[in-house]
């Protein structure tokens, strides 16, 4: 893992963890923006990384970037 994926995933976290805060709760949090209080917290937990409906939610824009791969 690059030390960017690592700033990147600390970035989110971050986010997230103050979304929750200022919310309630995770059950909160993941309600008003429909997604299931499970995903909020395998995300917090680092069991699954955040899906772009989680980013956007979290103000964080997804930009996808098509490299050629190496041989």
């Amino acid at each position: 893992m690059s030390v960017r994926d690592l700033r990147d995933r600390e970035l989110v976290l971050d986010r997230l963890r103050a979304a929750i805060a200022e919310a309630g709760s995770a059950a909160a949090w993941g309600r008003r923006h429909k997604i299931s209080r499970q995903y909020v917290w395998d995300v917090l937990c680092e069991r699954r990384w955040a899906g772009v409906q989680m980013l956007t939610a979290l103000g964080i824009d997804v930009e996808i970037r098509l490299v050629e791969a190496s041989s």
